[in-house]
């Protein structure tokens, strides 16, 4: 199966790739694929993995707003942890307290916790994603790619 490679140069995407594969018997695959040594368990769930670099932003405010999104879904994701497993075993990991409002902290580093653990058990094993496209799917997809394109970037001549 013939494949390519659409690289992201956009800030902060490095690591990960969109990639295209197809037979001639009608089958077309698009799919994100981690580089060598990455995982998409991070990417899927909306925060940085340990090995992506410091996003070069360009203002100290944003570079600080990304960090809190960044700490407040890994939050998100721990309280969800936290759930799942109090709601599977009757136990409650944690008790709210004065220093730590909401759990938001102790929820956040479970969450890198539980994913460093993850990625190193399925090394390897989560590293791309595939969609099958059909004919009209293909040409939906091209549709929204040049309207993404032209109004991020201007309209071809």
């Amino acid at each position: 199966m013939p494949k390519e490679i659409i690289s992201g140069s956009a800030v902060g995407t490095g690591g990960y790739h969109v990639k295209v594969g197809w037979t001639n018997d009608r089958e077309v695959q698009v799919g994100v694929e981690a580089d060598e040594g990455r995982s998409l368990f991070w990417m899927l769930l909306g925060v940085a993995d340990p090995l992506t670099p410091p996003v070069l932003l360009q203002s100290d405010d944003r570079e600080q707003r990304d960090r809190e999104r960044q700490d407040r879904r890994l939050a998100e994701v721990g309280a969800y942890i936290r759930a799942t497993v109090a709601t599977a075993t009757g136990v409650e990991l944690a008790v709210e307290r004065d220093d730590d409002p909401g759990n938001l902290r102790m929820d956040a580093a479970l969450a890198r916790g539980v994913l460093n653990n993850l990625d190193s058990l399925t090394h390897g094993m989560c590293s791309s994603v595939w969609s099958d496209l059909d004919r009209a799917g293909c040409n939906r997809l091209i549709q929204i790619v040049r309207r993404a394109r032209d109004s991020a970037y201007g309209r071809d001549e």
